[in-house]
C-alpha cells in the first residue's frame, strides 16, 4: 500500500511507492526517468533490494516490476498471487515466443488472413542447411530468373536466408539466381561449414520488393511497440512514434546484379555496418510523423499508416498465445517489443514488411549517439509516464494504440483475435496459470503448423526431438553407439560451445572475440542459474581452485572463537581447504554429519515414496558460526538440499554469516533458482553443464564488497 509522508519544508504530502527492477542495464536505464517523475509528480520511489528486501512484494506493497528476464522469484512468489497494488508488470505470459523468428513465420500465414496490409515478409521454414538444399532446388530448378507476376508487377527471384536462433549482425546470407549454386556445394556453402550450421534451423525470408530506399540505399526501421492487456487480459497493440532509421554502408545498384554477397549493400544491420567508420551513417532517430532534417526523403514520412496496420495484425496474432485470464482490475501486464520493417513502395501502393520482432529489445544504443540515447529514453519513459500507476504524466501521448480503421474498437475477428474474455476481474487470477494455458495453446498450434509445413517433411515426434538434441553433439554421431554413463567426470559439450571456442582461437582480434564470449557466457550462465540481481559470474580454471580461492579470502575475517560448518557430505575439493584455513586462523572446524545427524526417514525431510529426496535438516549454526560450508548435492548420496530453509534457519541464528555451496553435482540436473537459496557464494563446473572446462562462481556483490574483490 501507499505510505503518506509529510514534507516540512513544502507542507506538502509525498506518496511512496515501492518498486522492483532487476538488470544492469534496465536500473541504468529506468532510475533517471523515476527521478524525474519524482520532482514531476511530487512522489517518492523505493527499490526493493535484490532477494533481502522483498518484503515489500510479499506484503502486497509493490507498485510495480521490471525485469530484464523473469526470475523465478518473481514467478514462483509474485505472479502466483499479485498483490492489490501492483499496477504493472514488464513481461507478458510466454511472452518469448516473441523473440523467436520460426514463431514469427510460422504465424505469418495466420497473419495474412488479417488483411494483405497486415503481416510478416513471407518466409519458408527449414529444420537444417539439407532443407534450405530442398528449398533452393525448389525455387531455381527451372530458370535461372524466376518471376512473380502479379498486382506488384515482376519481382526478382531473390532471399534472405537467416538463421533462426541468432540476433544482431550474424547468420544472415542473401540468396539469389546467381549465387545459389554457393550454397549447394558443400565446399563453399556458409551453411554446411561447421556440423552446427549443418543442424540449425532457417527462416527463407523473400527479399523484400520493390524497396522504398531512402538517399538511394536500402533501409530498415527499428520500431518499437508494445502488446499489453487491459483489465480482462484483451491484448492492446501500441506503438511508438520514435524510432530508428538503419541504412547499408553503400548505394543500392539493382536486384541480382552479382552483388549479393557484399553485405554492405544489401545488409542495414547497424552492429553489422558499424565496423566501417567512414560509411557508416549511425542510428538515425526519426519520428514518423514528423520530418527530420536528418532525413529529408518524403517517401520516409508517408509510411506510417501501413506500418500501424501490419504491427497491429502482427502483435494481435501473437497476443492469442501470450494473453492474460481474468486479471486483477488495474493490473497491467505488457511486453517491449524492438520491431525490425522493411517498407517497399510500388505503383500506388506502400507496405510494411515486418522481417523480425526482438522480446525484449536491448535498452542500449549500439553507438552511444547522445540522440539515441534520448530516444530509448523517452520510449522506455513513456510507458511508465502512460500506463504505470503513480507515474503518470499528464499530456505524455509518445505512444500511440493501434486499432481497426473499420470499427475503431482494437478488436479483429479471425485466427489472429485474441482470446474472447468478457468476465470482470476475479480475485482468482494466476499468473502462472496464463503462462501455462498460453504455452499449450502455442504448441498445439506450432505441432499442427510443423506438420503441415511443405518444408518439414513429416510429422514432428519425440523421437524427432531426441534426434535433434542428439545431433548437436559430435559424440553421438559416432558410429559405435554408446551410452555415454560419465556425468561425474564431465557432459559433452554441444557443437555451439565447441564453435566458440575454435572461433575465439582463429579470431585476428582474439582478445575482442574472446572478451564478447565472455560477456555472453556469463549472461548465459546466469540464466541457467537463475541468478537475482546483486550477483556477478567470477571465472577460474576450475571449481577446486575457487574453492581454495574463496576459503584464503574468507581466511583473514576468522580468529579465535569463530567457527566454520562444514557438511561431511561434501566433495574434498570443498571439504580440505576449510580444515587448512581452520588450522591457519585457529577457527574452530565443525563438521555436520546431515545424513547420519538427521532421522530421514521419520523427520519428513524425505517424499511419500520413501526415496531419499531432499534434505531440510537445520544445520547446528550457533552464535560462533561465522561460515557455512556445503554442497546443494551431494555427489556420494544423490541427496538434494533444500537450501531455502536451511539458509534461512540458519541467517535466523547468525545474520551475516558466510554461505558457500557447492552446485557442481546439482546443476547438471536440478534448476538451482528453484532451491538454491541465499548463498553468498555458489558454485559449479561448466564442463559438467554443457561448457567448456572451466569453473564458476556466483558471488553476492555485497559479500565480495565486504571480502574485498580480489
Amino acid at each position: 500500500m501507499d505510505h503518506t509522508n509529510t514534507n516540512t519544508h513544502m507542507h506538502t504530502p509525498t506518496t511512496t511507492y515501492r518498486y522492483k527492477i532487476s538488470g544492469s542495464s534496465a536500473h541504468t536505464r529506468i532510475t533517471p526517468i523515476l527521478r524525474s517523475i519524482e520532482s514531476a509528480n511530487n512522489v517518492k520511489f523505493v527499490q526493493c533490494e535484490g532477494r533481502s528486501d522483498v518484503g515489500g512484494i510479499e506484503d502486497g506493497d509493490v507498485k510495480f516490476m521490471w525485469e530484464n528476464t523473469p526470475t523465478s522469484y518473481s514467478k514462483k512468489k509474485h505472479l502466483s498471487s499479485v498483490p492489490p497494488t501492483m499496477s504493472f508488470y514488464n513481461h507478458l505470459p510466454n511472452h518469448t515466443i516473441l523473440d523467436s523468428k520460426f514463431t514469427l513465420a510460422l504465424l505469418s500465414s495466420t497473419i495474412q488472413t488479417l488483411g494483405s496490409s497486415c503481416g510478416v515478409v513471407d518466409s519458408s521454414l527449414c529444420v537444417n542447411s539439407s532443407k534450405v538444399d530442398d528449398f533452393i532446388r525448389d525455387v531455381y530448378d527451372t530458370t535461372r530468373q524466376t518471376t512473380v507476376e502479379g498486382r506488384r508487377g515482376e519481382r526478382p527471384n531473390m532471399w534472405v536466408i537467416k538463421d533462426a536462433e541468432t540476433n544482431g549482425a550474424g547468420g544472415i546470407w542473401i540468396l539469389s539466381s546467381a549465387n545459389y549454386r554457393t550454397f549447394l556445394d558443400p565446399l563453399t556453402s556458409p551453411l554446411k561449414s561447421s556440423q552446427s550450421c549443418l543442424n540449425a534451423r532457417y527462416v527463407v525470408q523473400r527479399y523484400s520488393y520493390p524497396l522504398m530506399l531512402v538517399e538511394g540505399r536500402k533501409a530498415h526501421i527499428r520500431l518499437y511497440g508494445l502488446l499489453k492487456t487491459n483489465a480482462l487480459g484483451d491484448a492492446e497493440p501500441w506503438i511508438s512514434r520514435h524510432a530508428f532509421l538503419h541504412v547499408s554502408n553503400k548505394p543500392f545498384c539493382g536486384y541480382e546484379g552479382g552483388d549479393e554477397e557484399d553485405g554492405e549493400i544489401h545488409i542495414s544491420n547497424c552492429c553489422a555496418n558499424s565496423d566501417n567508420k567512414e560509411a557508416f551513417r549511425g542510428e538515425i532517430c526519426i519520428n514518423l510523423e514528423e520530418k527530420s532534417s536528418d532525413v529529408e526523403d518524403d517517401n520516409l514520412y508517408n509510411t506510417w499508416g501501413p506500418i500501424k496496420q501490419a504491427v497491429r495484425g502482427t502483435l494481435l496474432a501473437f497476443s492469442k498465445y501470450t494473453s492474460l485470464s481474468s486479471p486483477p482490475s488495474g493490473y497491467t501486464q505488457a511486453s517491449y517489443l524492438g520491431i525490425d520493417v522493411i517498407i517497399t513502395k510500388g505503383e500506388g501502393e506502400t507496405k510494411c514488411d515486418i522481417l523480425e520482432i526482438n522480446a525484449p529489445p536491448s535498452l542500449d544504443t549500439a553507438t552511444g549517439i547522445e540522440e539515441a540515447e534520448m530516444t530509448h529514453e523517452g520510449n522506455v519513459g513513456g510507458i511508465f509516464k502512460q500506463f504505470v500507476e503513480g507515474c503518470k504524466v499528464e499530456g505524455e501521448d509518445r505512444w500511440v494504440r493501434l486499432t481497426n480503421d473499420d470499427n475503431g474498437d482494437g478488436k479483429v475477428k479471425g485466427p489472429g483475435d485474441t482470446v474472447e474474455n468478457s468476465k470482470t476481474a476475479t480475485e482468482g487470477y494466476n499468473a502462472l496459470r496464463s503462462e501455462s494455458i498460453n504455452k499449450l495453446k502455442y504448441n498445439l498450434y506450432e505441432r499442427k503448423m510443423l506438420k503441415s509445413h511443405a518444408h518439414l517433411g513429416g510429422q514432428v515426434t519425440s523421437e524427432v526431438v531426441q534426434g535433434w538434441g542428439r545431433k548437436r553433439f559430435r559424440y553421438f554421431k559416432r558410429e559405435v553407439k554408446m551410452a555415454f554413463f560419465e556425468n561425474a567426470g564431465g557432459s559433452q559439450v554441444p557443437e555451439r560451445v565447441v564453435d566458440r571456442v575454435k572461433a575465439s582461437l582463429e579470431n585476428r582480434w582474439r582478445e575482442v572475440e574472446g572478451k564478447r564470449s565472455k560477456v555472453q557466457s556469463k549472461e548465459a550462465l546466469k540464466c541457467i542459474l537463475g541468478l537475482q540481481e546483486g550477483y556477478d559470474i567470477y571465472y577460474g580454471s576450475n571449481s577446486t581452485e575457487i574453492f581454495k580461492k574463496i576459503s584464503e579470502r574468507i581466511e583473514g575475517t576468522l580468529g579465535e572463537g569463530d567457527e566454520i560448518l562444514v557438511s561431511t557430505c561434501n566433495h574434498t575439493a570443498n571439504y580440505k581447504p576449510w580444515v587448512e584455513v581452520a588450522k591457519r586462523s585457529g577457527a574452530k572446524f565443525v563438521g555436520w554429519d546431515v545424513i547420519s545427524g538427521t532421522k530421514l526417514m521419520q523427520g519428513g525431510y524425505v517424499h511419500a515414496e520413501g526415496n531419499v529426496d531432499t534434505v531440510t535438516s537445520p544445520p547446528p549454526v550457533t552464535g560462533r558460526t561465522k561460515v557455512l560450508v556445503m554442497p546443494h548435492s551431494s555427489n556420494v548420496f544423490g541427496v538434494a538440499y533444500d537450501l531455502n530453509k536451511i539458509i534461512k534457519r540458519a541467517r535466523e541464528i547468525r545474520e551475516d554469516i558466510i554461505v558457500v555451496i557447492d552446485g557442481v553435482a546439482a546443476v547438471p540436473h536440478r534448476y538451482a533458482a528453484e532451491d538454491a537459496g541465499d548463498a553468498d557464494f555458489y558454485v559449479v563446473s561448466c564442463h559438467k553443464c554443457f561448457g567448456p572446462h572451466l569453473g564458476a562462481v556466483a558471488a553476492r556483490r555485497k559479500t565480495v564488497e565486504r571480502l574485498g574483490e580480489g
